[in-house]
């Protein structure tokens, strides 16, 4: 017998595990790299050496019982929970389900969302969908959840939001879900408009553009920002040098999407990417998320990149 071979066999398992994107693949509890990545997101069989993953080719999915249960509302393909935060699914849904549909999903090991499959609807997501289509707002519909209202006002600030040329994000209007949600298109129109407007008025003169930057980290594991990042409940999405010693990261937290610039050697905030009255060079990126989360809280986030 070979044995060199068997035992190189036995070091090879196979496990099938979904591809979500980057360089990495969680197989089980283990967060592995890839020794090469797959054309596209989906599922995977992998064969596992080390610390390390191989994708052998496309795989039927995996049954998801045993991951963590989410419940809530869909918007525009994402999921809006009973916190009103959004989440969009890792992989596309098998089948596209309604808007405002209640429907559950699972936590994979890396924390992304994977669909599952629509609960049971009622006459409330029912009144709340024709509400929708009409323009009209919820006013006093009974039984409406939180995830369903929440869900309701981001599907009409995206229809609002798209007629006015406006961008926002759902961070920016959570603390007003409430109100917009019984006003309806009026309001939010109103809203939207509102924060365009104070956006305009705080936002700092333009800087001239930097020179392209190239990406940091490259290599060298995982950076500092990232590290930090991940301390305070953030995820790190890229990140790239720019002149000057600076850093420019691109990072998500609370459901909403967020571009800084910072001082690469102290990681100081240089422009917070949201509207801080010229503190931005207060703040490090360390204390950067918690001035977010109070500012969302308070109903005054506004965000500027």
């Amino acid at each position: 017998m070979d044995y060199q071979r068997f035992l190189a066999s036995s070091a090879a398992e196979a496990q099938v595990a979904p591809y979500l994107g980057g360089a990495e693949v969680w197989l089980g509890q283990r967060r592995l790299r890839l020794t090469r990545r797959p054309a596209a997101p989906g599922w995977y069989r992998f064969s596992q050496r080390g610390r390390s993953a191989t994708p052998l080719g496309p795989a039927e999915p995996e049954p998801l019982e045993g991951l963590a249960l989410v419940r809530g509302h869909v918007w525009s393909a994402r999921l809006v929970g009973e916190d009103a935060a959004v989440a969009a699914f890792a992989l596309p849904a098998p089948d596209e389900p309604l808007q405002l549909s209640p429907y559950r999903a699972r936590r994979w090991h890396g924390g992304q969302l994977l669909a599952e499959g629509e609960d049971f609807a009622s006459e409330v997501e029912e009144a709340a969908r024709a509400a929708l289509e009409e323009g009209r707002g919820l006013g006093s519909l009974r039984g409406v959840s939180a995830s369903l209202r929440a869900a309701f006002v981001y599907a009409t600030s995206e229809r609002a939001g798209a007629t006015l040329g406006i961008v926002w994000q759902p961070l920016e209007l959570r603390a007003h879900l409430l109100a917009l949600a019984e006003g309806g298109l009026g309001d939010v129109r109103a809203a939207l408009a509102s924060l365009a407007e104070r956006r305009r008025a705080r936002a700092r003169p333009p800087r001239p553009a930097p020179p392209r930057g190239e990406p940091s980290g490259g290599g060298r594991g995982p950076s500092r920002a990232a590290a930090v990042l991940e301390a305070t409940g953030a995820r790190l999405r890229s990140e790239r040098r720019l002149a000057g010693g600076l850093l420019e990261v691109r990072y998500e937290f609370l459901g909403g999407r967020f571009v800084t610039t910072l001082v690469e050697a102290t990681l100081q905030v240089v422009d917070a990417g949201i509207c801080l009255e010229g503190a931005d060079e207060a703040l490090t990126l360390e204390s950067l998320p918690g001035v977010i989360r109070e500012a969302e809280g308070r109903g005054l986030l506004v965000v500027t990149r």
